[in-house]
């Protein structure tokens, strides 16, 4: 069985800070380190929630929805979703079909995400 993530992208409101953390479904069942406690309090706002797409880019940095990806060969970048209609994740752009098939390319590599780089979406 597949491991599950999800990355979780949390506003600190005492220090106005934003930060990224990444669980397991096993962790946030077992509620370790009192992760629950850490997504819901007076104090933070969990301001995304993404799971891991069960990928790593061509340097080893794992992908979750909301990532921004590129290829060489296509010279474009994409945001990456689930398609419920493809039951998997794609980078979708303009070109549909070119984006489902970077998701699959070993070429790939993460860019970025569309929270601090939205501007890196060229076809979106």
């Amino acid at each position: 069985m597949s491991e599950i993530k999800i990355r979780y992208r949390i506003l600190d409101k005492t220090y106005h800070k934003i930060e990224t953390l990444i669980f397991t479904l096993e962790e946030i069942e077992k509620n370790e380190n009192h992760i629950l406690e850490c997504l819901n309090n007076k104090h933070t706002e969990v301001l995304s929630r993404e799971r891991y797409a069960e990928k790593e880019d061509k340097d080893g940095v794992e992908i979750y929805e909301g990532d921004i990806i590129s290829n060489p060969k296509y010279e474009e970048s994409y945001a990456v979703e689930y398609a419920k209609t493809l039951a998997g994740y794609v980078g979708y752009g303009d070109d549909r079909i070119a984006g489902c098939y970077l998701i699959i390319d070993d070429d790939i590599e993460v860019i970025g995400n569309v929270h601090d780089n939205p501007e890196l979406v060229e076809n979106k």
